[in-house]
């Protein structure tokens, strides 16, 4: 029927810029040395990555290190007094007088496999904890280890209202790493992707994937308005047969 009217539908080309991601200036320059120093302490690489279907952020390392440090020098403590006690018949003996060597060396055994089983636990509880953002939604998990509990929580990209970036200290900045709050307006309220790495690029990418979904939600409108057209014309068709045999 278009073909016949020699009508055509043309799909909007309008699309939401209010929240388009911030790129610099001049494109063309290098890396500064501050950049360069930055890139370097921070240990992460997704300063290059390639925005798949679904990326994953986990919190940065220097949160792991900061729960990681005080088992970490405990264990450190733990191995040499091992160490030592293994190795030097003198401190055994010596010891033997006022205490069972075997069961000072067993009891510190015993401490090391806990202060690993505490190493083991920061590590998995931090790897646990997960920020996603898919194609169309974003996805907050927080995960203890040994199935102990799981809180998960989603929104989609349309329910976003607005993206927020926190780095509220100078440690922050010269390690690259903050805080996304991300405001909706779906019941689960406010997101907030703690500690995440180069958080800059995370705000961007979900900035441009929830433009991506809004261009393509616009398209799948204006691809079902054009189907009804059809139906449109052939009314009005009917119409002016109508009223034209009337007017006879």
């Amino acid at each position: 029927l278009e073909n016949r009217l020699g009508l055509s539908v043309d799909l909007p080309s309008r699309v939401h810029t209010d929240l388009a991601p911030s790129t610099p200036d001049d494109v063309s320059e290098g890396p500064g040395l501050w950049q360069k120093l930055r890139r370097l302490v921070s240990l992460d690489r997704s300063l290059d990555w390639e925005s798949t279907e679904r990326i994953v952020w986990h919190k940065h390392w220097w949160v792991l290190l900061v729960q990681i440090a005080l088992p970490g020098i405990l264990l450190l403590f733990e191995l040499l007094f091992l160490a030592g006690g293994f190795s030097s018949f003198a401190v055994l003996q010596q010891l033997q007088t006022s205490l069972d060597a075997q069961t000072l060396l067993l009891s510190g055994g015993l401490v090391t496999l806990a202060t690993l089983g505490w190493i083991l636990w920061a590590v998995t509880d931090w790897w646990n904890d997960t920020y996603t953002v898919t194609e169309d939604r974003i996805i907050d998990i927080e995960k203890l280890p040994l199935f102990l509990s799981e809180q998960r929580r989603e929104a989609q990209l349309s329910d976003i209202q607005d993206i927020r970036l926190e780095m509220n200290s100078p440690l922050k900045v010269m390690l690259n790493f903050g805080n996304i709050i991300v405001q909706t307006a779906a019941g689960e309220g406010a997101f907030t992707f703690d500690h995440v790495p180069n958080p800059r690029i995370v705000k961007e990418e979900i900035t441009r994937r929830m433009i991506a979904w809004r261009r393509e939600d616009e398209r799948r409108r204006a691809h079902d308005r054009s189907k009804d057209l059809p139906d449109w014309f052939e009314m009005y068709n009917r119409l002016e047969l109508g009223q034209a045999r009337n007017e006879d």
